[in-house]
């Protein structure tokens, strides 16, 4: 009855490991930035302007490529964690439903809000758009009366 509870627990400690791990990335090519996106490192083709990762059609390159990816490593630590959900005592899943029950309508409330605010604006910008248009169309009216004169 709690195995849903268990694994969301896995995937909400999987979530955050890599929140806090990529505090302070400010760009692709640290070290944590590149195991969170799921790739060793990038060999460079040329040094010059376009250094392009290694071509994919080259069988040879895409092995080496494979071995330096952490996605089997992120694998292992997703289901490790799911697995270890399974072992917490099941005490602490009866408050944790309950913490994940008022979350969840805490975020479809914030949800709502995005969408209908989302809403407002696209219409505002559609309203916009159309406003200008019938102005530019009203503008080449009047000027084609007065040039056929």
């Amino acid at each position: 009855m709690l195995a849903p509870y268990r694994v969301s627990f896995g995937v909400v400690l999987y979530h955050a490991f890599f929140c806090l791990f990529t505090i302070g990335i400010t760009t692709g090519m640290w070290y944590r930035a590149r195991f969170h996106n799921g790739y060793g490192g990038t060999r460079r083709v040329n040094a010059g302007a376009a250094a392009w990762r290694v071509d994919a059609s080259n069988p040879a390159a895409c092995v080496t490529r494979a071995r330096r990816r952490f996605w089997p490593i992120k694998l292992v630590m997703f289901v490790g964690l799911i697995t270890a959900g399974f072992y917490v005592p099941d005490d602490f899943f009866q408050a944790y439903g309950y913490i994940c029950i008022v979350l969840g309508i805490g975020f479809l409330i914030f949800q709502a809000i995005i969408m209908v605010d989302f809403a407002y604006v696209w219409a505002e910008v559609r309203l916009a758009r159309s406003a200008g248009a019938v102005q530019q169309q009203d503008r080449t009216v009047y000027r084609q009366s007065f040039d056929s004169t």
